[in-house]
């Protein structure tokens, strides 16, 4: 018996992130308890004391060190029709917060919204001048997450184009 409208759950996209990440060769152990990691899940922020005192009790799904001043953020909703919503909240509630700071940046966002039933989509953007910009993929949006690769190459680089990107096997991309 269930009742007619059961609603998803945002545990879905948390696991969803984690795997992801771990396959395009990210570090998924906490940094604060691993020297080789490079991923905060959640409450695992609060360890960076840097993170801490600009995010306070917030915490997006995962923040991801790029480079010791760089930062990632990841924030996620349960229904695929929040997407913006998830990309605004890693924009204005989470990156912005982490921008005040002086000694860190966050210059890479993104919303993950969906769950196991409905599937998932992704929007990535970097900071630029002061101005989010979409990262696109051959003039569009992508549902993947950044490789390590990929992320690397995008703030070391002032422009690229996907093709420019390192590391594009196709079979990991196909949704």
């Amino acid at each position: 018996m269930h009742n007619n409208k059961p609603t998803n759950s945002e545990v879905d996209a948390y696991t969803y992130i984690k795997e992801q990440l771990e396959q395009l060769e990210w570090n998924i152990k906490n940094p604060a308890r691993s020297e080789e990691g490079e991923v905060y899940k959640q409450n695992e922020v609060l360890a960076n004391n840097e993170l801490k005192q600009y995010l306070g009790r917030d915490m997006p799904e995962a923040v991801i060190i790029l480079n010791s001043v760089e930062y990632w953020v990841i924030e996620a909703k349960r229904d695929k029709k929040d997407i913006e919503k998830a990309l605004d909240e890693a924009k204005n509630q989470y990156a912005k917060k982490i921008n005040n700071s002086k000694k860190v940046k966050c210059v890479i966002i993104s919303g993950v919204a969906g769950n196991d039933i409905d599937g998932y989509i992704v929007r990535n953007q970097y900071l630029k001048d002061s101005v989010w910009n979409d990262i696109l993929f051959n003039g569009e949006h992508k549902n993947i997450l950044l490789s390590k690769s990929q992320a690397l190459f995008i703030i070391n680089n002032e422009t690229f184009e996907w093709s420019d990107l390192p590391d594009i096997p196709e079979e990991k991309y196909i949704s």
